[in-house]
């Protein structure tokens, strides 16, 4: 979790799956958990669906790309 975390959040990372979508929900979700760890360290208060706002906001920078 420490590597996603220092490479997608804090290194500005991106997410780019190409073929079969079974494994969309295990990685939505790792990423999730990842943000809200990452929100948590910084002393950031955590909301509910904090996580899933924000990989709405990578999907529309183009960092969380699914095809």
């Amino acid at each position: 979790m420490d590597d996603i975390i220092k490479a997608y959040i804090k290194q500005d990372g991106a997410f780019y799956l190409c073929g079969p979508t079974w494994p969309v929900p295990d990685v939505t979700n790792v990423l999730e958990e990842a943000i809200v760890r990452e929100k948590k360290a910084k002393g950031d208060k955590v909301k509910s669906g904090d996580g899933a706002r924000e990989i709405m906001k990578l999907k529309e920078e183009g960092r969380y790309v699914l095809e």
